[in-house]
């Protein structure tokens, strides 16, 4: 096995790409941060002082046999968005001792306005004005899946079990005459 792909196992799975960045290692981010002036990372750093703590994507392997090193993209706009050109690269030896996260920053409540709130919570529209709603978008609403006209006393889509299948039997010649071949 060569190292590439063990570096590359090491970091498989379901959230183990994500990894802490604290003590030297943090220090040297924040100065790859820095040095790389064409982003904005006000936003990431702010997350960092809010948690305590730093954390980057691993992406791939770089360097050589001799001299392994991993590369780590910096999320600068949000764990959900790849940045594949701010990268944070360190020997493979302080890459396997990082502390992995198992989720992303955003499903641990990291980022967002620091106190795990991401966004607001969803409204959910019952599924009573769900149905009343679309009655309301006119004629088109009153087709179901179906194609069977919706009731306006009865809300509810149709049933499985009242789907109609239609159909029709064509004689070859009459499907030819029809279509004038």
């Amino acid at each position: 096995m060569t190292w590439q792909i063990s570096q590359k196992s090491h970091f498989g799975g379901r959230g183990a790409k994500w990894v802490r960045i604290d003590g030297e290692n943090l220090v040297k981010l924040n100065e790859r941060m820095d040095s790389l002036t064409e982003f904005d990372f006000s936003n990431l750093k702010e997350h960092f002082t809010n948690a305590g703590f730093g954390w980057v994507r691993y992406s791939k392997p770089c360097g050589t046999e001799s001299a392994p090193q991993a590369s780590f993209e910096i999320r600068w706009a949000g764990s959900k968005i790849d940045c594949p050109k701010s990268l944070f690269i360190i020997n493979q030896e302080e890459a396997f001792n990082l502390v992995k996260m198992g989720a992303t920053p955003f499903k641990l409540g990291l980022e967002g306005k620091g106190d795990g709130n991401m966004k607001s919570p969803k409204k959910a529209i019952p599924k009573k004005d769900r149905s009343q709603n679309m009655v309301a978008f006119g004629a088109a609403a009153n087709k179901s899946v179906n194609k069977q006209p919706i009731n306006p006393t009865n809300l509810n889509p149709s049933d499985a079990k009242d789907t109609v299948t239609k159909t029709v039997t064509l004689d070859f010649d009459d499907l030819c005459k029809e279509l004038g071949i």
